[in-house]
């Protein structure tokens, strides 16, 4: 049996997940596209750091993302929310949504398989 599941657009992978690629960045509605900008870039940790030859120190985050040197999104930031390191840019960041000036107090990331159905309820509950 294999051990990945294509989950969207993304690759899930148990023992090897970080050399994966972001393929095709989902769709939002009233949050804003802060993920577009990673499309193609390598998902990294900071103990499977999987960078790009042209990666700065700088670029690196806390939590693990995909690694580009622009700073539109960290979902996987620190809770720096009521800080004084909420301008560190070390925290919950969507930009189109509080900008890195901000820092979420936290966030949900779901993954589901690619041929998920929706059952009609929930279908009119997404379109609200």
């Amino acid at each position: 049996m294999r051990q990945r599941q294509k989950a969207n657009n993304a690759w899930i992978h148990r023992n090897q997940a970080y050399p994966e690629k972001w393929g095709e960045t989902m769709s939002l509605k009233s949050e804003g596209d802060s993920l577009s900008t990673h499309s193609g870039a390598h998902f990294y940790t900071v103990d499977h750091p999987n960078q790009p030859k042209e990666s700065k120190p700088e670029w690196i985050r806390s939590g693990g993302w995909w690694l580009n040197h622009i700073m539109t999104t960290s979902l996987n930031g620190l809770n720096i929310l009521s800080t004084d390191k909420v301008q560190s840019m070390e925290g919950i960041t969507w930009l189109t949504f509080g900008g890195f000036q901000n820092s979420l107090a936290s966030t949900e990331i779901k993954v589901r398989p690619k041929k998920f159905k929706m059952h009609a309820k929930e279908k009119a509950l997404s379109n609200v």
